[in-house]
Parts: structure tokens; C-alpha cells; sequence
């Protein structure tokens, strides 16, 4: 045989038990088809729901404010209302383009005493050095003031055509069904078994009678109901997005975290506010390329992309394995800048999450994400 390796057939017997060892899997993407846009998400609950929006004659902030809802329930890693991110709208008929910032915040009253530096990494998706107990992404000392609700509720009041307690119908519709138990879930809770199992209330949802569920596995549940978020979904729908903040949902808030080491005080909760920005951007091979300002990606990469187009100043001819390193060059370099040298304390002006994309009829276009930081966040539930 090629390369001097002989192989020798293995005999009935042992074919027969590889084959009942081995399982054939195909992975697909599914799609429906509807009418009064498009919206792409990870999970198909989630973009399903956005989609239904759109064709009852929402628009695309209404679809994806859905969508980034009921993937709160639908996809509990890397996304949720404990959490924070951006969105991007460009408008159909104008071309205008608008970011706003929901970004989560430090406590004001953190102390970085209390993050004492015990190693050169932490083996976490940043490559940030080790923190004693991992305090920088797990438990109460991780959690920062959450700014999704607020992000999305504000997305509403200015661009939606749906009122707040409409938009939270489908997420309280899933959070009484569950979480739906298939293998990316199993997989999901499976890799994060040993955080999850430090708080009883995570432990009680995701690890029933302290194993990971199983698909396939005789009298194992298809989903897994929350409860105690489909109450929460409901008193936001009553009381109003502020509530979150400064009311009942509030108080709970402060009150589960108390003696956790969460800095999060009453101030930090009712003084957080979305933001709206001027989007950034630049040209690149006739395409006109806006993005998040601050502390997102956008600048990032717009900052690896400048970086290429000086390596590679050739536009248009066809690349080769000079042009992927230049690419592996431009980001790298890029990514050390941001990991480095941003953040809340540092200039402004140099300056494991989900996303979620809709275009309506009219043409205009949201790009929005929304992340936890870590798979599960801080691992912690109330």
C-alpha cells in the first residue's frame, strides 16, 4: 500500500463489535420557509419564532429582539438575560446605519484585591492568567451589572412595532416547555458538569439526580421546564423592562447573590442604561463594512482587516498561502492589541456568545449578539 503500511483485514467477530460500538451521525441545519424576511440564529426554535414575527408584518427589530428571547431559554450557554451585548440596524430605505451598546458592567465598588493571580492561564477561550478559585468567570465575584434586558427593551422603544410583553410571549411560551434536550444540549452541559454541579439550583436543572441527561436514554425527559425564569419572563412582561433594575426582580436579584461575593449593589442595577452609538467602519473591496464600537469585535476587526490590506496592498488578484498568512498575521496581531490593552479603564477613543441576523421586507438589516462571556456565564442561578 501508499506509504509502506499493510493492513490486515480484521476478522467477522471483531468487525461486528466495532460496528455496534460506532454510530453513524449527520448533522444538519434545518430551514423554513415563510414570508417577510430572513433570520438566521444557532438554534431553529429561536429563529423559527423570529421568523413567525416577521411574517405577521413585524419588522426586524421586533424579529430579533424575538429571537434573542427565546434563545435566552433555547440555547442557556453563551446567551441569556444575565448577560449583555450589541446590535447593529441599518435602516432599509435610508442606509443609515446605528449601534447600541448593552454591554455588561463592572460592579463600581469591584476590588481587584479581590482577583489575586495565581498562574500564567487559566486554560479559558481568553488565555487570561489563572485567577484564584477561576473568580474572574465563575460564582458571585464573575457576575457583572446585566445589560440585555435593557438593550433589548430599548431596541423596542425605538425601532419596534411590538410592545415589551409581546416580545416576551414566546420566551414564556419555552421556558414552561424547557429546555429541549437534544445532543448539542447534552453535549453543552456535559462540558460544563463540573461548574454546574457548585450551585444546587443549576445542579437541580441541568444535572437531574446528578448525571448528565443522555439522548436516547429510556425515561429521560425531551425538555426540561424552567419554572423559575418563566416567572421572572412574566413579572417583566407585567411590570416593564425596569423592573429588572429597580423593581421586585430587582430585590431578587441582589437577594440571591447576597454572601456569594457579587459586588452588585442597588445603584449599580438602577443606574445601567443601553446606549446608542455611531457604528464605525471602513471600505474594503468595494464593500462599505460597519461594526460595533468599544468593547466588541467591531474594532478588532476592522483592525485586522487594515492590518491585512497593508501585508497585502495586491488588491484583486487570487490568493495563495502568502495571503493566509498575512491573514493569520493581521488577526493575531489584532487580537493581542485587544486582549492587552482594552478595556472599561482604558482610552476610550483607541479603542462565547450567540448571534442573531434579520433582514425584513423593507431591506433593513440587524446584526445582533448576545453573550454570557463564558459557556453558562457565571455558572450561577437563583
Amino acid at each position: 500500500m501508499p506509504g509502506g503500511f499493510h493492513m490486515t483485514p480484521p476478522s467477522r467477530a471483531a468487525s461486528m463489535r466495532e460496528s455496534e460500538m460506532m454510530q453513524g451521525w449527520t448533522i444538519t441545519k434545518p430551514s423554513v420557509q415563510g414570508k417577510g424576511g430572513v433570520v438566521s440564529a444557532q438554534n431553529r426554535h429561536a429563529a423559527e419564532a423570529g421568523a413567525a414575527v416577521l411574517e405577521r408584518g413585524g419588522n426586524a427589530v421586533d424579529a430579533a429582539v424575538v429571537t434573542t428571547l427565546v434563545l435566552s431559554v433555547v440555547e442557556p450557554w453563551l446567551s441569556g438575560i444575565g448577560g449583555g451585548g450589541f446590535m447593529l440596524r441599518a435602516d432599509g430605505r435610508t442606509g443609515a446605519v446605528e449601534g447600541l451598546d448593552f454591554g455588561v458592567e463592572a460592579p463600581h465598588s469591584l476590588d481587584p484585591a479581590d482577583y489575586p493571580i495565581v498562574g500564567e492561564n487559566d486554560g479559558d477561550w481568553f488565555n487570561w492568567p489563572a485567577v484564584r478559585d477561576n473568580r474572574n468567570i465563575e460564582g458571585g465575584y464573575s457576575i457583572c451589572t446585566p445589560g440585555t434586558i435593557a438593550g433589548l427593551s430599548e431596541a423596542l422603544e425605538r425601532h419596534g412595532t411590538l410592545s415589551w410583553a409581546e416580545a416576551l410571549a414566546p420566551a414564556i411560551e419555552w421556558a414552561e416547555r424547557g429546555l429541549e434536550l437534544d445532543w448539542f444540549a447534552c453535549f453543552a452541559i456535559a462540558n460544563e458538569q463540573a461548574s454546574l454541579w457548585r450551585c444546587p439550583v443549576t445542579a437541580a436543572l441541568f444535572l437531574p439526580d446528578g448525571r448528565v441527561l443522555q439522548v436516547g436514554s429510556p425515561g429521560n425527559p425531551r425538555y426540561a421546564p424552567m419554572p423559575a425564569k418563566a416567572r421572572l419572563l412574566r413579572r417583566l412582561a407585567e411590570a416593564g423592562a425596569r423592573d429588572f433594575y429597580e423593581g421586585e426582580v430587582a430585590g431578587q436579584i441582589l437577594a440571591d447573590l447576597e454572601g456569594s461575593g457579587c459586588r452588585l449593589s442597588p445603584a449599580d442595577l438602577a443606574q445601567y442604561r443601553a446606549t446608542w452609538v455611531e457604528s464605525i467602519g471602513l471600505s474594503h473591496a468595494g464593500w462599505d463594512i460597519r461594526a460595533m464600537p468599544g468593547l466588541s469585535g467591531g474594532p478588532s476587526f476592522l483592525d485586522a482587516l487594515s492590518r491585512f490590506k497593508a501585508l497585502r496592498p495586491k488588491a484583486g488578484t487570487a490568493p495563495d498561502a502568502h495571503d493566509a498568512a498575512a491573514f493569520a498575521r493581521a488577526i493575531r496581531e489584532a487580537y493581542r492589541h485587544r486582549l492587552g490593552t482594552l478595556g472599561h479603564a482604558g482610552d476610550p477613543d483607541a479603542d462565547c456568545t450567540t448571534h442573531v441576523s434579520v433582514v425584513d421586507a423593507s431591506g433593513t438589516m440587524v446584526s445582533l449578539t448576545n453573550t454570557l462571556l463564558s459557556r453558562f456565564g457565571a455558572r450561577v442561578m437563583g
